[in-house]
Parts: C-alpha cells; structure tokens; sequence
C-alpha cells in the first residue's frame, strides 16, 4: 500500500492546519498558508515533509506533506482525501452573556463537534455588561473556534451567528430540527432523545437567573419542549456542554442501534 493510501485510511498523524478553499484540491496540488498559518505551522516548528492534516472548515480534510515552511511563506502538498466526521447535529442557542465565559463555551462546544452556535437576549440579560454583542467578540469567537478545530482535528467550523432578541430567534429556529429547551421542571434530556426518532435538534439555553414566565411561555408555543440536565443549578456554559454531549451521546446510539439492525 502507498504512504498516501495508508494515511488516508488510517488519518495523517501530524497536526491539523486550515485553508479556506479546498473546493477545486486535488492529489499533488501544492497550497500557500495564509499568514495566520504560516505562523502556527512556524510555532509548531514543522520542517519539509513533515506530515500534516489540512481542513478548510466545511467538511473537507486532506493528509499532506509541508513543502516549505519559512518566514515569509509556507506551501504544503495534498496528498489523499480523507474521510472527515460530519458535525453534531445540534444547534446551540445560547444567552447573551459574560464575554469570556461564551469564549470558552465556543472553544468546548467546537471540540464538540457542534453544528451552529446563536446568541439570543433574554430579558434577564439584555443588561449584561462585557456581553460580547461587538464585532470585536465576533472576531474573536471565530479564532477561538478555528483553534478548537484544529486542536481537535474537526472538519466543520459551525455558524456563529449575531445576538437577536428571543422572537426573532424562535422565528429562526429550522423547523425540522427537535426542540429542547433546558429547563428544570423537564422530563431528562438523554431519556427524551433516546425516545424519540429525532436525528438533529436546537437546544435553547435560557439566561442565568432562569427565563421570565412569558419567555418560557413563548418558548413552548414555538415548539420547545423542556428537558432536565440534573438536579443542580448550572451556569450556562455548563448547561449547553451538558446539553451538546448527552445529545451527542444520544444521536451516536441510535445511530449504532440503525446500523446493527440494517445489517442483520
């Protein structure tokens, strides 16, 4: 078996790196870096032929060799198309919050494998100080999740979406997704997913401080129906990496269980 055979069923072992267009790749195409990643590939001291993984954030993922890694440029060789794991299918809709801590919910939530993020104001945080509306959070979102990609040797950036008021959000929500909204009072959120034939669904995570009766009211008219993370009281980061991994969880059985069946 050939070295770009065997890497392509057994994945390159090197790190993973990112170029935005991969659409027209082929075996033996030669990519520039963009100046981002010729600085990582630098800081990961990364010579010629050393084996790497390239990613463009939209499912494609190629095992390739660094051709040249200087200062001013560095160029890697495509070498065999590799088979890439497809996102979560959950779409997080998350509550304006403390910038930091919906940094780092970005960041687990990508390792995650999540398909789409959105930010919603809630009532109880339309007044949050440092609550990432700016373009500069924005900026920074999009770092924190492409290094999470990377990191975790992903093949899918998800959505990052803008803050919007909760109508608008519900208004948004796809309409062939399940609908879970955290919520103490819920049946459990694994127990729900397992009993039902969902395959993809939005999780609505309400703001600290716990969603107003109308808001929830108006949460369960859209559809939404509340599923339990456990007995204690979670901050909101917490509860969506809950959420994100039981559905995940979830999803992966049945989809193991479908698999067994069809093949008996």
């Amino acid at each position: 078996m050939s070295r770009p055979a065997r890497q392509a069923a057994s994945g390159t072992s090197g790190p993973t790196l990112f170029h935005a267009h991969l659409e027209q790749a082929g075996p033996g195409a030669t990519l520039e870096l963009s100046a981002d990643e010729a600085g990582h590939a630098r800081t990961l001291r990364l010579r010629a032929e050393a084996p790497v993984r390239i990613t463009d954030g939209k499912g494609a993922a190629w095992s390739a060799r660094v051709v040249e890694s200087g200062r001013r440029r560095t160029t890697c060789r495509l070498e065999a198309l590799l088979p890439a794991e497809g996102p979560t299918p959950v779409d997080l809709w998350m509550p304006v919050a403390h910038r930091d801590r919906s940094l780092w919910l970005v960041e687990k939530a990508v390792e995650l494998g999540v398909r789409s993020i959105s930010w919603v104001v809630w009532g109880r945080s339309a007044s949050v100080a440092d609550a990432g509306r700016s373009a500069g959070f924005a900026e920074r979102a999009r770092r924190r999740a492409l290094a999470a990609l990377k990191q975790s040797g992903g093949a899918h950036l998800p959505e990052l979406s803008e803050p919007v008021g909760l109508a608008l959000a519900l208004g948004r929500v796809p309409a062939d997704t399940a609908r879970w909204l955290a919520d103490a009072e819920g049946e459990p959120l694994l127990q729900t997913a397992r009993e039902g034939d969902a395959r993809e669904a939005s999780i609505l995570i309400g703001p600290e401080g716990g969603a107003r009766d109308e808001e929830r009211t108006a949460c369960l008219e859209a559809g939404f129906r509340p599923v339990s993370l456990g007995p204690r009281t979670l901050r909101f980061e917490t509860a969506a990496l809950v959420a994100l991994a039981l559905a995940r969880a979830a999803f992966a059985e049945t989809e193991h269980d479908a698999r067994k069946e069809a093949a008996r």
